[in-house]
């Protein structure tokens, strides 16, 4: 009896995106965990007569391999990356940095040239993809969308980004907007009403709403977005956990963030809200409380991303997100600009937060 062919397109696709998944585990230098995926791979394939036994042999020494060695290789690869870039971006050396990457990067910012290998570079690439497939699933598909395009946004130094001096590449990872200079990609548009989902957004725009002119064409400023005062990148994502809208808020808080209404022919209003989607230079996201048998902590470092955007890998861009919103929208009422329209992603973290005291 044959296979069918929806199935077996089903087992190939499967198979394919393992297959790409051991790749990035070599190329991002986790060899511990590499090889046992590869075999995994092969004895899995599609067509494959190896035996359930030797398939759940492999199996289980692969995933035991993964969280046993893979999550130490991770942590010391991006460590190291880390280091490297903050070592280019000037300042003290951080505990962190043990080894020789925070002077390779001091170098770097002397002599030029890149900062990271064509091997790390596609291994960045690799995970800034994955993070997007785990954003998709969690449900916040804007920041995926906004992580992904960075990848796919060219060098915009006409000779490239290694060539120019330091003190540009270095205003890659402290961009403003483009009034401090920097050389952005083209500015994208997406047509999208999920600022909403924000409570904030929502008082920023009823304030704004009656002072927008009757009169075609007119428009007021809503006001800057942010969901943090003084204090660092954790802070902002906090306050999003407990208070407001994980989606919005980490897609939209960035240092330029604006919010504004524009009248339209038919009276109604256009919403929209602009900024410059890029990575900080100094910023550990977060650290995850995972031990691992050797290696530095495992974190998540937006720095790793910045030395992407020093190298011209990835790049910064202007976003700007556009709706209609109609004057009289519920949204923008008393009530509703006091509520957060909250998923299952701002449910759950939120409750872990809270449990987590």
């Amino acid at each position: 009896m044959s296979v069918p062919w929806t199935l077996s397109a089903a087992a190939w696709s499967a198979w394919s995106l393992w297959a790409l998944f051991t790749a990035w585990l070599a190329v991002y230098g986790m060899w511990g965990s590499a090889v046992p995926a590869l075999a995994a791979a092969f004895v899995s394939r599609p067509g494959s007569r190896t035996s359930r036994r030797w398939r759940a042999v492999v199996w289980t020494v692969g995933c035991l391999a993964i969280p046993l060695l893979g999550l130490p290789e991770y942590a010391s690869t991006t460590c190291a990356l880390h280091c490297r870039t903050l070592g280019f971006m000037g300042g003290k050396r951080p505990a962190v940095c043990h080894g020789d990457d925070f002077e390779r990067g001091v170098q770097v910012a002397k002599s030029g040239g890149p900062l990271y290998s064509l091997r790390e570079r596609l291994g960045v690439h690799g995970f800034n993809h994955l993070m997007a497939m785990g954003g998709v699933l969690a449900g916040l598909p804007e920041v995926a969308r906004e992580t992904v395009w960075m990848s796919w946004t060219p060098d915009p130094f006409p000779d490239g980004a290694t060539r120019a001096t330091t003190a540009q590449r270095r205003r890659q990872c402290s961009s403003t907007g483009p009034k401090d200079g920097v050389p952005l990609g083209s500015t994208r548009v997406w047509w999208s009403d999920f600022p909403m989902r924000s409570g904030r957004a929502r008082r920023g725009l009823a304030s704004a709403m009656p002072r927008l002119s009757s009169q075609a064409g007119g428009s007021v400023s809503a006001g800057s977005l942010h969901f943090i005062g003084k204090g660092a990148n954790n802070e902002a994502y906090l306050y999003t956990v407990l208070e407001d809208s994980v989606r919005v808020g980490l897609a939209l808080e960035v240092s330029d963030s604006r919010l504004r209404l524009e009248r339209t022919d038919d009276g109604d209003a256009e919403a929209s809200w602009t900024g410059t989607i890029h990575y900080p230079g100094t910023h550990t996201a977060f650290v995850l409380p995972v031990p691992t048998l050797f290696g530095p902590e495992v974190m998540v470092s937006e720095a790793v991303f910045c030395g992407m955007q020093i190298d011209g890998a990835m790049n910064p861009y202007g976003l700007n997100v556009r709706w209609a919103l109609d004057p009289e929208d519920a949204r923008l009422s008393k009530e509703g600009r006091a509520e957060t329209e909250r998923g299952w992603i701002e449910w759950g973290v939120n409750r872990v937060a809270v449990w987590g005291g």
